[in-house]
């Protein structure tokens, strides 16, 4: 089991029509349909905000992000997620939000609800 206090590092995807880097884009928490139902984050304890915005930046198919943002365990678990561990190569401080474990018709309100935590932390910017 999680500690509820455990921090994660969710990269917050550059948005064409935000000017504000300080803004999070609401695209940051919903997962897309290639994502299937889960969203990348990493354990903060095993990462820095730098070193996940070089994994997510390394792919040249993406638009460089510039920061990241956080959320505790405790604040995705209230909402009825799960947070999973699943170790990538390139990280073993990779985890996801399955979002699969939720109704569909609940995940874009949960997703609003993920954002709006996060915009009162703020963000992490060019670490």
């Amino acid at each position: 089991m999680l500690d509820p206090n455990a921090a994660f590092y969710r990269v917050v995807p550059p948005d064409r029509e935000i000017t504000d880097p300080y803004q999070i884009s609401p695209a940051t928490f919903i997962p897309r349909p290639i994502d299937r139902d889960q969203l990348s984050i990493y354990d903060s304890a095993l990462i820095s905000p730098r070193e996940c915005l070089d994994l997510y930046n390394r792919r040249p198919d993406r638009p460089q992000a510039r920061a990241v943002t956080v959320i505790t365990a405790q604040e995705v678990q209230n909402l009825g997620l799960e947070i999973k561990s699943q170790p990538t190569s390139q990280s073993e401080a990779h985890y996801i939000i399955d979002f699969s474990v939720i109704k569909p018709q609940l995940r874009n309100q949960t997703s609003f609800s993920l954002l709006e935590t996060a915009q009162q932390r703020g963000v992490i910017l060019d670490p």
